[in-house]
């Protein structure tokens, strides 16, 4: 009767453990796309894959850089130009800043439309995202891959700590 009971607790158990291992599988593969992380803290990627983002770099202002694109209306253009154009929050000098690149995906990415880029950061006091800022840049008449902007955020002037999260944004204006 003993034997009995136990050879159906690990029958039970199996399945559990199989159960728990697809359920983890499934949820891999659902956030697969929409998370990624970089050498400087996490970072959260929420987008309706309209755009790529690239190239995340935490930098410090060597001069003051001036506002762009903080309007759906100034909203700043994707070109192949290099270096790319910008879209930016006014940084004074000496400030750190979260910068990466807005790009075209050939296909995916609609005509002149204008999508806001929210940055958001962690906050360990508040204990949730709090919003950086919003930016906007904007497709062309017929977007091509290579085609990008670079966006600025300005952080401060005390340097982030290699913990920090960012969480992005990207939604059409």
């Amino acid at each position: 009767m003993l034997l009995k009971l136990f050879r159906r607790l690990i029958l039970v158990w199996g399945l559990v453990f199989i159960f728990l291992a697809l359920i983890t599988t499934f949820s891999i593969a659902i956030y697969d796309d929409t998370v990624t992380f970089s050498e400087y803290g996490g970072i959260i990627i929420e987008s309706m894959e309209e755009v790529s983002i690239s190239n995340h770099q935490i930098r410090r202002a060597g001069s003051d850089i001036q506002a762009a694109g903080t309007t759906s209306d100034t909203a700043v253009t994707m070109t192949a130009d290099t270096p790319p154009p910008r879209a930016s929050m006014a940084i004074p000098a000496g400030n750190w800043y979260y910068q990466f690149d807005i790009g075209v995906i050939g296909g995916k990415t609609p005509a002149r439309t204008t999508f806001k880029v929210e940055v958001l950061r962690w906050s360990a006091i508040t204990l949730d995202y709090d919003l950086v800022d919003t930016l906007y840049v904007k497709s062309d008449d017929t977007p091509a891959s290579g085609e990008k902007a670079r966006v600025l955020y300005d952080l401060g002037k005390t340097k982030p700590s290699a913990r920090e999260t960012f969480m992005i944004i990207v939604s059409r204006a």
